[in-house]
C-alpha cells in the first residue's frame, strides 16, 4: 500500500488512513521498495514490478510495467528529462511517463549492471551514473552524446553542488571536483574480457578512452 499526504489542523503534513491505495501489480514476492515522480505521474517499484499511477490521489490510474521490472532499492530509481532510470535484478531500464520502457540503451554495460546498487544523475557531468555499492566501478551515461563509459572513483553517492559535483566515497569521506574522467573503458568491453588491472590503487591500465566524452 501507498499512503497519501494531507494537510493536517495545524499545518504538519499527515497520513489518514483513509487516504491509503493499494497498488495493483502483475509481480509477486515484493513490497513496495521506492517511488519517484515522473512529470505528474508516480512510478511506484517493487523488486520485480513496476506501476504507473496517473490522475488524481483519490483515484489514481494504474498502469502495469508488467514481471521483472521492478527496483533493487529505493536508492535505484532517478528522473532526467521526464523520464526514469530505474537499476533491477539484472537490468537497467528506462520509463516514461506515457508507461513506454525498455532496456536496450542500456545493452553496452549489461553485463557489468551492480547487483548491490544506485543510479544518480549529475548536472554537472550531464550524465547518469550507476554506482556500485560493493567496489568503486561507475558506469557513466553521457546524455548529450548518448555513450557509455566506465570510470573508477571509489564513490558511494554523487550530487550536484552549485555548478560542480560532489563525491561521497566509500570510506565515508567527502571531496568536490569538476574535471571529467579519462579512464574509460570502451563501453562495448564486456566484463569478463576486460583483462584490466590497477595501478597505484587508482586508475585502470589496459583501457581505451572513449573520444565522446
Amino acid at each position: 500500500n501507498i499512503f497519501f499526504s494531507e494537510r493536517g489542523p495545524y499545518g504538519w503534513e499527515s497520513f489518514p488512513s483513509w487516504a491509503s491505495y493499494a497498488v495493483p501489480t502483475s509481480g509477486s514476492g515484493s513490497d513496495i521498495v521506492g517511488a519517484i515522480e515522473i512529470g505528474s505521474s508516480l512510478l511506484v517499484c517493487g523488486k520485480s514490478w513496476a506501476t504507473i499511477l496517473s490522475g488524481a490521489p483519490s483515484q489514481p490510474r494504474p498502469f502495469d510495467l508488467g514481471p521483472g521490472t521492478g527496483a533493487q532499492s529505493a536508492r535505484c530509481l532517478a528522473v532526467h528529462g521526464g523520464v526514469a532510470y530505474v537499476l533491477g535484478d539484472g537490468k537497467l531500464w528506462r520509463v516514461g511517463q506515457d508507461g513506454g520502457y525498455d532496456d536496450q540503451f542500456s545493452q553496452p554495460v549489461h553485463d557489468l549492471l551492480p547487483t548491490q546498487g544506485r543510479v544518480s544523475v549529475v548536472g554537472a557531468l550531464s550524465s547518469l551514473l550507476v554506482i556500485d555499492e560493493q567496489n568503486d566501478q561507475v558506469l557513466r551515461f553521457h546524455f548529450p552524446t548518448q555513450s557509455w563509459s566506465i570510470e573508477e572513483r571509489d564513490a558511494l553517492g554523487v550530487g550536484d553542488q552549485g555548478s560542480d559535483y560532489f563525491v561521497v566515497h566509500q570510506g565515508g569521506s567527502y571531496s568536490k571536483g569538476s574535471a571529467v574522467y579519462g579512464d574509460d573503458v570502451a563501453a562495448n568491453t564486456v566484463a569478463t574480457t576486460t583483462n584490466a588491472t590497477k595501478h597505484s590503487g587508482t586508475i585502470l591500465s589496459n583501457v581505451t578512452a572513449n573520444p565522446n566524452i
